[in-house]
Parts: structure tokens; C-alpha cells; sequence
């Protein structure tokens, strides 16, 4: 899209060649027309698109070439007149073409900067190659040489180059200004019009837009009464006569176009003025709006500034709580591994110790057991000494017993020897010296009274199993006890009385409790019953 015009920007055409060596430009659009009136509309269209341009000495200076084409296609009747022959040998095309040549400028003269001195190099290089073209042209046609002619330089005599070469007639049209300060325009144009005159095939027209005819015809009378060139003269004036009013016609037609144009121009000039001046108060409305809009901008900018001095000064501090963190953790790591350190060797002293103890202990249970076995064997024989004693006086005795019954006399002592009561026809057996396991047998002899409150209880309390806590048991009143929860012989030694407490559960989910008492009493052997 063009920024200054608003239209859509032409693509670039590429030349190409035909089968019959003709060039033709590949992509453009060919209308076929059927009357002067549709050709003359498809010109208009073609001239809309043309690129123009204001400069300092055209307002409408074109700013490049265009061309515009006619083919017109001769196809001849059957012999009746009444149909077209489609045989294509005998079709006959003519061609004619209109080429608007953009006017060679002086930049110092037309002002141009940027894209429109870009396109005056263009123009002025084209031109260049068009008086290349033709120079070569005369230098071979006059010497007879086939120096190579340079079209492909420029696309326009690239697309026209059959023309030059004889297939065509080109008749070329110069336009010139006389004001005075266009004289070295003027004279390179008349020079470059001498110089195709030439040139074969080529026609320069050099007369005048506006001429009453050709020059006067001669005027010399040889005989006063020659008709012929008093006809002659009398043809020449009716001729001219007519030309003056044609162009006369002509020139009121133009004025009168001229007028109405004017009279547009002034119309829309002054709708032109309107709207300026309507755009020049939308335009300071703009301004003030964007004067708003930068003071606007400038405070964003300041408070933008601001807010990226404390992001700065943000980060800033978190890389410096990000280091202190970072040592921190070091510190910490290093703690970690002195305290791993630290904990792996007091394993290690504390397993070593453990080892030690265990060693030592076992030692020592060793010697304890050993000396307790020397103390026990020691004790098994006096009490083996005392039983052999013991079943020797025993012995004597049941002897006197026997001989007591024989003689009559009824025994009035009870016997402590309770196998002599349960097998009375071995009283004269004596006992064996080995020891034997018997039914432990209370010494009444140390049963307290019952009246005295210094009994001392053993509550033993085995772990409760299953579901049922264990403090939900009913806790007996006992002043004077001592808890246990396993069992030992050596816990029996003091306490002279002894209860069991325990709690199960019934399959509906109900706790039973129970407390066994009973009194803990020596025995006949030195240990102690419950």
C-alpha cells in the first residue's frame, strides 16, 4: 500500500518471449473491446493507475513510463459473408502501441529527495538506453556493422525491440517548453530528435500541436490568366479556412472544458479549505491530546524509574539474604557433618563400652555363677549330711514305735514323718541319701497374727493382653505394697501378703476383673509360698 496515494501497490512484470520471437509482458490483464468507446474506457482505467507525483516544475509529473496496447484482429467471411473462417493461417493482427515516456529531469531543478530521486534515476537511465539503442542502431545501418544493440538494458526497448529491428514503424512525438530556462532541456531533446531521424523505420514528427496546414504553396504567375494556381490557391485558403475554424472550435471546446474545470477546482478547493480547516482544529485537539499524553508518559516514565530503583535495590538485598543464606547453610552442613562426625565416634566409644560391659558382665555372671554352684553344692551336702541324720534317728525311732505296738502302747505324738503315716509297712525302710522332690510344707510356726496392721503386700499386676487398657482396672486399697509385673523368687523374701490382679474380656465385649489374695508363708525347706 502506497503511504502518500493510499493505493494498492503495482506488482513487478516480468518480459517474456513468445514462439514467434515476439516479447510481451507476462501477468497483465488483456481486455478484450468490441467498439472505440470500450477501448477508450480501458484507457481511462489504464491512465488511473499511472504514477504521478508533484515536483517543483510539474505538479503532476509522471514518475515513470506507461504503455498501452492495441492488438486488432482481421478474420475474414466464407464466400457468402455469412460465417467466420476459423482457420488460423488466415487471421490478420495488427498491433499498435501508445508509450508515454516519462520527461529526463535535473534533480537540482525538480528538488527531488528519497523515493522520488530514486525514481528520476530510473527515468533518466531508461532514456539513457533508448538513445544507446538508437545511436548503435545508426552506427550499423550507416557502416554496415552488427555491433550487438543493448536492449535488454532497460525493459522498454527490451519490449519493443522487433520494432526497431524493422517488423514495426515507430513514429516518435517531442515535446518541448520555450520557456528560456528550459534551453538545455530543449536543446538535448532537438539533439536526440536529430539523431533518430537517422535511423531507418523510425519517423520524427517535429510540427507544431496547433497548425493551419502545410506551407504555402508557390504564388508565381507566369500568365495572368492561370487557373490552375489560382485554384490551387483558392483549395490552399478553403483548406486553412476550415483548419482555423476547426481549431478555433477546438480551442473554445478547451476553453470552455477549462472553465468548468476551474470552476471544479475552485468548488473543491474551497471544500478542500473547509475540511483543512477542520483538520487543522481536529489536528490541535490531537496535539493538545498528545501533549497530555506525553506529560502522562513522563510520570509513568518517573514512576517506572522509581519502581525499577527499588526492584533494584529489591534484588540487591536478596542476593545479599541469598549469600548470608547460602553461608548459613554452609555453616549448617558443616555442623551437621562435625555432629554426624561427632555421633558416628560416640557410636563407636559406646559400642566399644557396650562390648566391654557385656564382657565384663558376663564375667562376671560367670564367676557369680560359679561361685553360687560352689555354694549350692556345698549346701546340698550339709543338707544330704542332715538328711542322713535325720532318716537314722527316724529310723530308731520307728523302730521303738514298732516295738511300742507290739507291747500295746498307743502313739500319742503326731509324726512329722508323713510318709510313714501313708506307708506304714515300710517304717523299717530306711531313707535315701539323695536328694528328692517333695510337697513343700508350711511352718506354722511363723504365721503372724492376724491382728496386726504391719503387713507388707506384693501387688502383682502380669501385662494385660488384648484390648482392654489396663487402667481402667479397679485399684484395690492396700497401705502397705510393692507393684511387680513379672515375678520373681526373690520378690517373695519380705511381703507377707500377696495378691493377683487380673483383667479378660468376654465375647460380649464386657471387662471382668479379679483379685486373688493370699499370705505368703516359709517353708519347711527355706523358701517361701503363697
Amino acid at each position: 500500500m502506497d503511504m502518500v496515494t493510499g493505493r494498492q501497490k503495482l506488482a513487478s512484470k516480468i518480459l517474456r518471449e513468445d514462439s514467434y520471437r515476439n516479447m510481451y509482458v507476462h501477468g497483465v490483464t488483456e481486455v478484450e473491446v468490441k467498439s472505440p468507446e470500450e477501448a477508450l474506457e480501458a484507457f481511462n482505467r489504464g491512465q488511473k493507475q499511472r504514477s504521478v507525483s508533484a515536483t517543483i516544475l510539474n505538479l503532476q509529473s509522471s514518475r515513470s513510463h506507461s504503455i498501452f496496447n492495441m492488438r486488432v484482429v482481421a478474420v475474414p467471411l466464407d464466400p457468402l459473408g455469412e460465417d467466420i473462417l476459423s482457420n488460423p493461417s488466415s487471421l490478420m493482427v495488427g498491433q499498435l502501441a501508445l508509450v508515454d515516456l516519462a520527461g529526463s529531469e535535473r534533480t537540482n531543478r525538480t528538488g527531488n529527495t528519497g523515493q522520488r530521486l530514486q525514481e528520476a534515476s530510473k527515468i533518466n537511465q531508461s532514456l539513457m538506453t533508448l538513445r544507446s539503442c538508437i545511436e548503435v542502431l545508426r552506427d550499423n545501418q550507416a557502416s554496415g556493422g552488427n555491433k550487438a544493440v543493448p536492449y535488454r538494458d532497460s525493459r522498454v526497448t527490451h519490449l519493443f525491440r522487433n520494432y526497431f529491428e524493422g517488423e514495426g514503424m515507430v513514429k516518435m512525438v517531442v515535446c518541448v517548453n520555450p520557456r528560456p530556462a528550459d534551453y538545455d532541456e530543449n536543446m538535448n531533446v532537438m539533439q536526440f530528435a536529430e539523431l533518430t531521424q537517422e535511423v531507418e523505420h523510425l519517423v520524427m514528427d517535429l510540427a507544431p500541436v496547433y497548425s493551419l496546414g502545410p506551407a504555402w504553396p508557390p504564388l508565381e504567375l507566369t500568365q495572368f490568366d492561370s487557373e490552375e494556381i489560382i485554384e490551387r490557391l483558392r483549395a490552399f485558403l478553403v483548406k486553412r479556412i476550415s483548419t482555423r475554424k476547426t481549431l478555433l472550435d477546438d480551442q473554445e471546446n478547451k476553453h470552455s472544458k477549462f472553465r468548468e474545470l476551474l470552476s471544479k477546482q475552485e468548488t473543491e478547493m474551497v471544500l478542500l479549505r473547509a475540511e483543512n480547516k477542520q483538520m487543522k482544529a481536529q489536528l490541535e485537539g490531537e496535539r493538545k491530546r498528545v501533549a497530555g499524553l506525553e506529560q502522562r508518559l513522563v510520570s509513568a516514565e518517573t514512576a517506572n524509574r522509581s519502581l525499577n530503583n527499588r526492584v533494584a535495590a529489591y534484588n540487591d538485598m536478596k542476593h545479599v539474604l541469598e549469600n548470608e543464606l547460602d553461608e548459613k547453610e554452609l555453616a549448617l552442613n558443616a555442623e551437621q557433618r562435625d555432629k554426624l562426625k561427632a555421633r558416628q565416634k560416640y557410636k563407636a566409644k559406646i559400642q566399644t563400652e557396650r562390648e566391654k560391659v557385656a564382657t565384663e558382665l558376663d564375667r562376671k555372671f560367670t564367676d557369680r555363677e560359679r561361685e553360687i554352684k560352689q555354694k549350692h553344692g556345698k549346701h546340698l551336702a550339709k543338707l544330704n549330711a542332715l538328711k542322713n541324720l535325720i532318716n537314722e534317728d527316724l529310723t530308731s525311732a520307728t523302730d521303738n514305735d514298732e516295738e511300742n505296738v507290739e507291747n500295746g502302747a498307743v502313739r500319742t505324738v503326731s509324726d512329722p514323718n508323713l510318709t510313714a503315716l501313708v506307708h506304714p509297712g515300710r517304717a523299717s525302710r530306711r531313707l535315701s541319701s539323695s536328694p528328692r522332690r517333695s510337697i513343700a510344707v508350711s511352718n506354722p510356726r511363723y504365721r503372724r497374727s492376724k491382728s496386726t496392721d504391719t503387713d507388707r503386700w506384693l501387688d502383682h499386676r502380669p501385662a494385660v493382653g488384648g484390648p482392654v487398657p489396663s487402667n481402667t482396672l479397679l485399684q484395690p486399697v492396700l497401705r502397705n505394697r510393692r507393684s511387680v509385673t513379672n515375678l520373681d523368687v526373690a520378690d517373695l523374701d519380705t511381703p507377707s501378703k500377696y495378691v493377683l490382679t487380673t483383667a479378660t474380656q468376654g465375647d460380649g465385649g464386657e471387662l471382668e476383673t479379679r483379685l486373688f489374695k493370699g499370705d505368703v508363708i516359709p517353708t519347711v525347706e527355706g523358701g517361701r509360698q503363697v
